[in-house]
């Protein structure tokens, strides 16, 4: 994943962190793009953040902005189930039976809308389940960008316990206008995306346009 994300990024690009937790990708990615580029790193979690935006201050990265919020496809408020590990927290639409707290929420289209449509080049989201609703809430983001790249976690028992599958993802991949992706724990071996995953074991995938 580091090797890919090296390979990929490049000075002056626009990238997204989505799931920051504590900062390494969003680190790698401000190094990476260097003062002309912008990361956008979303945490959550408040306690995350505060060492999200700790380690941040620590590296003297001025061209990262930091927003505790979770990102889904409605902007406004959600629920955030905790995990006993905390890299595993994930957002349900109701305070359920376990141990919840109350987070922001924000779709990437009403983020970067906000913002004047700066560019976006890659957005990297672990989300523990919850891709499909980053997804659903960057059309135009994806329309915006031609060039953009996603990587995202496969992790089907959390999108199971997320209320979605595979197949849901994968459609809604095709319909944000991407054909193609690789598993990036198998060398990128390329597959399609259809309605059967792409390997039976938690992976990351790089999804392109071509």
């Amino acid at each position: 994943m580091t090797r890919l994300v090296r390979h990929l990024a490049a000075p002056g690009m626009g990238l997204v962190d989505v799931g920051a937790f504590c900062g390494y990708y969003t680190l790698l990615f401000s190094y990476l793009t260097g003062h002309a580029g912008t990361v956008y790193a979303f945490e959550p979690h408040p306690e995350t953040f505060q060492y999200l935006t700790h380690n941040i201050s620590h590296n003297h990265r001025a061209n990262i902005v930091a927003v505790n919020m979770a990102v889904g496809q409605e902007s406004g408020h959600d629920y955030l189930a905790l995990h006993r590990w905390p890299d595993h927290h994930w957002v349900v639409s109701r305070s359920g039976p376990g141990l919840t707290i109350q987070v922001r929420t924000v779709t990437l289209d009403d983020f970067f809308e906000a913002r004047g449509w700066p560019r976006v080049d890659l957005v990297k989201v672990d989300v523990e389940g919850a891709e499909l609703s980053v997804l659903r809430g960057m059309r135009e983001v994806c329309r915006r960008n031609p060039q953009l790249r996603v990587i995202m976690e496969v992790d089907q028992p959390n999108l199971r316990r997320a209320g979605t599958t595979w197949a849901e993802v994968a459609a809604t991949l095709r319909t944000l206008g991407f054909h193609a992706g690789r598993v990036i724990e198998q060398d990128l071996r390329l597959f399609g995306l259809k309605a059967s995953a792409p390997t039976r074991i938690t992976c990351n995938i790089l999804v392109t346009r071509d």
